[in-house]
């Protein structure tokens, strides 16, 4: 089973809310590459929050054949109160720490983040 964030949803539907809430209205397509998953699982998970009355379907303005994903108000709501707790919690974290060693993290998490972009590109290319 899929761990949950403490909101309701799953690890997924929050990163599939925020795509939502920062980027969209997105189709299908773009919301399965804004996730890194497959067009199957990035469905469900639309699916999902559709369910939960977090994300709702619409035609998309210029091509009738497809839909758009975008948030409901529910949906923006719920993502700013996650999003307000992890900015909280976060910095309850980190104020235990020195200055020189959240650099040093800092530094270390933004190496790592631009190392895996070429090894994520190519898993989606190859999926």
């Amino acid at each position: 089973m899929e761990e949950t964030c403490s909101f309701g949803i799953t690890l997924t539907e929050c990163y599939g809310l925020e795509a939502l809430v920062r980027k969209g209205p997105l189709t299908l397509i773009q919301f399965a590459d804004a996730l890194a998953l497959d067009k199957s699982t990035a469905s469900r998970a639309a699916l999902s929050l559709q369910k939960k009355r977090l994300a709702h379907r619409r035609p998309h303005a210029l091509d009738g054949r497809s839909i758009q994903l975008a948030p409901t108000p529910k949906g923006r709501t719920l993502y700013e109160t996650i999003r307000r707790c992890g900015i909280e919690c976060h910095g309850q974290l980190l104020s235990r720490f020195d200055a020189e060693t959240r650099r040093a993290a800092t530094a270390l998490l933004r190496d790592v983040h631009r190392a895996s972009k070429p090894a994520a590109a190519r898993a989606r290319r190859s999926a």
